[in-house]
């Protein structure tokens, strides 16, 4: 090997540097450098119309769940024991029960609802008077219409829906 003038062999054999040579760091690097906190993306959420709107009626459904009346299961049981055993065929309990019927419906402007007249004749109970009512509930008491198992159940169903 030759000797060239100012270069050594140990000289031209220089070490090896694994580390890259720094580039400038860029204008986002900086600022998070800077701040000394590394900034996350932020995730976004694209709901449409249609999934808004199926959210909102599933809000609105469990607010008025909250806001109906509890279903007491033990008046429910008793007055179904009740039917069962004849408990409201008994005429004083037609009688009180008729009587609860005609208050309520003066008291609060029943609800009209399809009725047949004791001629058959299809009308609807809000057509008549107070007098004429207590008059065609009478009558029935007395020809057994309100032990028609329809008749029974509406009566229950009443019977609860005022209880409750």
């Amino acid at each position: 090997m030759t000797n060239v003038k100012g270069i050594s062999p140990e000289a031209a054999v220089g070490k090896v540097d694994r580390r890259q040579p720094a580039t400038p760091p860029t204008p986002e690097e900086s600022k998070r450098e800077k701040s000394g906190v590394e900034s996350i993306p932020k995730d976004e959420i694209h709901v449409d119309k249609e999934r808004r709107d199926e959210a909102r009626l599933v809000d609105n459904a469990r607010l008025l769940l909250d806001e109906l009346p509890e279903v007491r299961s033990d008046k429910v049981e008793l007055a179904k024991r009740r039917l069962e055993a004849g408990y409201y065929d008994r005429p004083e309990v037609l009688g009180k029960t008729a009587g609860k019927i005609l208050d309520s419906e003066s008291q609060e402007k029943a609800i009209p609802i399809k009725v047949e007249d004791d001629a058959g004749r299809k009308t609807t109970s809000g057509n008549l008077r107070e007098g004429e009512r207590a008059e065609q509930i009478r009558r029935r008491l007395g020809s057994g219409y309100y032990e028609q198992a329809e008749i029974l159940d509406e009566t229950a169903r009443r019977i609860l829906k005022k209880n409750t």
